[in-house]
């Protein structure tokens, strides 16, 4: 018998790309004799560039068209199963895992608010005996066998479950680089500008392959 055919359909989409950057205002003075000033200022502004592009990937840049977040289209919560009488947070995350495995993808990774994974972490039995991990442990963050990243530009309350290898590309175009400058009259009055700045985009390939939830 003839094999069967499989068949892949394609739409033509733009991925742009997005400067994020910042800068600061210092004295040639301060650069020049303190140069461990120059190494702090670098790694404060490098940090807030990072920071900034948590937040846009996961949910876009207000008023920039070209860098749409991963949430954006991604399948909202539905548990698939039902949930006991007294579920936690688990339960929720694990629907979420069985919510993506039945509509074929391999879920690799929770994102969590900070808040939420300390709470998740304390829980308790009513013998008094932690849930999940180990305090004293030195084992990575993980649940269900999946690893947790726990990030303050996820929103509270929120989680997202995704198989990130099928859901999109990360387009990293420039790291993040410090760039020091002079313009107008800084040179007469010894000033100059720290920039920071990376260029990156998110190409959006099965945003389906992202469960979008909050947790009641």
């Amino acid at each position: 018998a003839l094999k069967p055919e499989s068949g892949l359909s394609f739409t033509l989409k733009t991925a742009g790309i997005s400067v994020i950057a910042t800068w600061v205002r210092a004295s040639m003075q301060t650069l020049s004799d303190l140069p461990t000033m120059l190494d702090y200022i670098s790694g404060r502004l490098t940090y807030g560039v990072q920071l900034s592009e948590e937040n846009f990937l996961l949910y876009g840049a207000a008023g920039d068209p070209n860098l749409v977040g991963m949430v954006a289209g991604a399948a909202a919560f539905a548990p698939p199963g039902t949930l006991p009488a007294l579920y936690t947070q688990i339960d929720v995350l694990r629907e979420a895992v069985a919510q993506l495995a039945l509509t074929q993808y391999t879920a690799s990774g929770i994102l969590l608010n900070p808040s939420d994974w300390s709470a998740i972490e304390t829980l308790k039995t009513t013998y008094g005996e932690y849930l999940v991990g180990e305090p004293r442990g030195l084992n990575p963050p993980s649940l269900w066998g999946l690893p947790v990243v726990s990030s303050t530009a996820v929103v509270p309350k929120q989680f997202i479950v995704a198989d990130f290898s099928a859901a999109g590309l990360l387009i990293d175009r420039m790291t993040p680089r410090l760039i020091i400058g002079v313009q107008g009259d800084d040179v007469i009055r010894n000033q100059s500008t720290l920039l920071a700045e990376e260029r990156i985009g998110w190409a959006a390939l099965r945003p389906d392959a992202v469960i979008d939830g909050t947790f009641a």
